[in-house]
Protein backbone atom coordinates (compact mmCIF):
# COMPACT_ATOMS: atom_id res chain seq x y z
CA UNK A 1 0.00 0.00 0.00
CA UNK A 2 0.89 3.47 -0.93
CA UNK A 3 1.38 6.30 1.55
CA UNK A 4 -0.80 9.18 0.32
CA UNK A 5 -0.21 11.39 2.46
CA UNK A 6 2.57 13.97 1.59
CA UNK A 7 5.21 15.89 4.19
CA UNK A 8 4.30 19.53 4.19
CA UNK A 9 7.48 22.05 5.38
CA UNK A 10 7.30 23.83 8.26
CA UNK A 11 8.10 27.23 5.39
CA UNK A 12 5.26 26.67 3.27
CA UNK A 13 2.45 26.19 6.07
CA UNK A 14 1.84 25.19 9.58
CA UNK A 15 -0.55 23.04 11.02
CA UNK A 16 -3.69 24.30 12.18
CA UNK A 17 -2.98 25.60 16.02
CA UNK A 18 -6.08 24.83 18.07
CA UNK A 19 -6.83 27.56 20.51
CA UNK A 20 -8.41 26.02 22.95
CA UNK A 21 -6.05 26.39 26.27
CA UNK A 22 -7.26 23.11 27.63
CA UNK A 23 -6.26 20.98 24.41
CA UNK A 24 -3.39 19.62 24.01
CA UNK A 25 -2.91 20.70 20.15
CA UNK A 26 -3.24 19.21 16.96
CA UNK A 27 -1.16 15.59 16.65
CA UNK A 28 0.93 15.47 13.92
CA UNK A 29 3.90 13.60 12.99
CA UNK A 30 6.86 15.54 12.07
CA UNK A 31 10.49 14.92 10.60
CA UNK A 32 13.12 14.79 11.45
CA UNK A 33 11.81 11.78 13.64
CA UNK A 34 14.34 12.66 16.40
CA UNK A 35 15.16 16.02 16.53
CA UNK A 36 18.49 16.87 16.17
CA UNK A 37 21.44 17.10 19.07
CA UNK A 38 18.29 14.79 21.20
CA UNK A 39 19.08 11.27 22.51
CA UNK A 40 15.41 10.34 22.92
CA UNK A 41 13.63 9.09 19.87
CA UNK A 42 10.22 10.59 20.05
CA UNK A 43 8.83 8.19 17.24
CA UNK A 44 8.08 10.79 14.49
CA UNK A 45 4.75 12.04 16.96
CA UNK A 46 4.00 15.56 19.17
CA UNK A 47 1.38 17.97 19.47
CA UNK A 48 1.56 21.54 17.44
CA UNK A 49 -0.71 24.16 19.57
CA UNK A 50 0.23 26.78 22.09
CA UNK A 51 1.74 25.53 25.40
CA UNK A 52 4.14 27.08 28.09
CA UNK A 53 5.45 29.95 25.75
CA UNK A 54 1.58 31.02 24.64
CA UNK A 55 2.92 31.01 20.76
CA UNK A 56 2.66 28.22 18.32
CA UNK A 57 5.16 25.30 18.50
CA UNK A 58 6.03 21.68 18.24
CA UNK A 59 5.78 19.84 21.78
CA UNK A 60 5.71 16.57 22.95
CA UNK A 61 4.92 15.47 27.20
CA UNK A 62 5.29 19.83 27.36
CA UNK A 63 8.74 20.38 26.50
CA UNK A 64 9.34 22.14 23.42
CA UNK A 65 10.90 20.02 20.07
CA UNK A 66 12.91 22.45 17.91
CA UNK A 67 14.54 21.67 14.12
CA UNK A 68 11.46 20.54 12.89
CA UNK A 69 11.27 20.49 8.86
CA UNK A 70 8.47 18.76 7.81
CA UNK A 71 5.14 17.81 9.37
CA UNK A 72 1.59 16.28 8.25
CA UNK A 73 -1.49 15.51 9.70
CA UNK A 74 -2.02 11.72 11.38
CA UNK A 75 -3.76 9.49 9.15
CA UNK A 76 -7.20 8.43 10.03
CA UNK A 77 -7.62 4.96 12.14
CA UNK A 78 -9.08 1.98 10.72
CA UNK A 79 -12.24 2.45 8.66
CA UNK A 80 -12.55 5.97 8.95
CA UNK A 81 -12.39 8.16 5.48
Amino acid sequence: MKWKWKWISVKTAKPPCKRDPNALGTPVLIWPRRPLGSQDCIDGFCYYGRHATGRPTFYLFGAQIDNITHWQPLPNGPGRK
